[in-house]
């Protein structure tokens, strides 16, 4: 049984068999790792010290990490090729959470889960109790064309959804949550990072394509997503994305995606890391938990005891979705991101959100 207050990582031959302990290679040191949201397990990192002439069947790239606390597992990836030095071994890891960006989405029906199970039946090991309807699948892509993170990431986005496996591996697609269920303590002030107050995004999309039979010109339309209270206390200001290259689609898609764009932009937000230590994150009956056992994806309610309280528009306290949570497990100390928390600038996000637009589609 593993103490409730330390934490253990172990790997594991890909079929799960012959299960070796880090630690009785050589002393653990450094040990750390991260979960998002959307996603989940992302990057591990640790040192094992220890004679580098030859290296351990242990840490061989390939077999399944596992981080262990309180006679769980609380975090799984995949081990890295790791790295001999002065001080041992330096060790890295890939999360359960980037997996999908292993595997292709191989469909035969077209729907949120047909992808996914043939990916598992190949050997994703996520479990998938079912990803429910309503989902973005107007752009049909080919088969294979995209990996399965990217098809969670295009079903997901436009409708408000998000995605994450958990402990198990399993993935669960939901909205994305509003309900706070932790409240986190900040004790040292929180800077908010500025980044333009653009509350208006107007969006060019292609109506129509080019017609080789008559010769007509492929058309062209514009929608605009908003943020009324924004506009209501700064007046008016407004962004452009040309999102024609996608191809053809109809304005309520193209209005989706520029929601989507705007939404998660705050033009005044605490991007974050939040550090946070053991008693300063809580239930919401004040209950002091484990960060090392806790995941992304949690609304937490910002108590701030310095700094500037309240959101950009209407004071009050302050929620966020956690976007990352990170540990290290030396410090017992962890950082939060917020989710909703955008370092850099609108068109930063229409860059990022642009790669994710469907590729338009083949005409004969």
């Amino acid at each position: 049984m593993y103490a409730h207050s330390a934490s253990a990582i172990v790997t594991r031959a890909p079929d799960r068999s012959d299960m070796v302990p880090l630690g009785s290679i050589g002393p653990v040191s450094g040990l750390g790792w991260a979960d998002t949201y959307p996603g989940g397990p992302d990057s591990a990192a640790c040192t094992v010290a220890g004679e580098t002439a030859s290296q351990p069947r242990a840490l061989a790239h390939g077999r399944i990490v596992e981080i262990m606390r309180g006679g769980s597992v609380q975090w799984e990836g995949i081990l890295g090729q790791p790295t001999p030095g002065s001080g041992g071994w330096a060790v890295s890891a890939a999360g359960a959470g980037t997996y999908g960006d292993q595997y292709r989405d191989i469909w035969t029906t077209w729907d949120a889960n047909d992808g996914i199970s043939q990916a598992i039946s190949r050997g994703l090991r996520w479990a998938n109790p079912g990803i429910p309807g309503g989902l973005y699948l107007a752009q049909q892509q080919d088969s294979a064309s995209q990996s399965i993170t990217d098809f969670l990431t295009l079903i997901t986005k436009p409708g408000a959804y998000g995605w994450h496996v958990g402990r198990g591996n399993v993935l669960t697609v939901a909205p994305v949550p509003v309900t706070p269920t932790r409240i986190l303590m900040a004790t040292s002030p929180q800077a908010r990072a500025l980044a333009g107050y653009i509350n208006a995004l107007v969006a060019r999309y292609q109506v129509t394509a080019d017609n080789t039979t008559t010769g007509a010109a492929a058309t062209y339309g514009l929608v605009t997503a908003t943020n009324a209270p924004s506009i209501a206390r700064h007046q008016r200001r407004e962004a452009y994305w040309d999102m024609s290259g996608a191809g053809v689609m109809s304005p309520g898609t193209a209005l989706a995606w520029a929601s989507s764009a705007l939404a998660p932009y705050q033009a005044a937000s605490w991007a974050g890391p939040i550090p946070v230590q053991y008693g300063q994150y809580l239930t919401m009956t004040g209950v002091p938990v484990d960060i090392a056992t806790e995941h992304a994806g949690e609304v937490v309610q910002l108590m701030l005891a310095d700094g500037p309280y309240g959101g950009e528009v209407s004071p009050g306290p302050v929620t966020f979705i956690v976007g990352k949570l990170e540990y290290d497990d030396t410090t017992q100390a962890g950082g939060i991101t917020p989710y909703l928390g955008v370092p850099g600038d609108l068109s930063s996000l229409i860059g990022a959100l642009t790669a994710m637009l469907p590729a338009p589609a083949a005409t004969s």
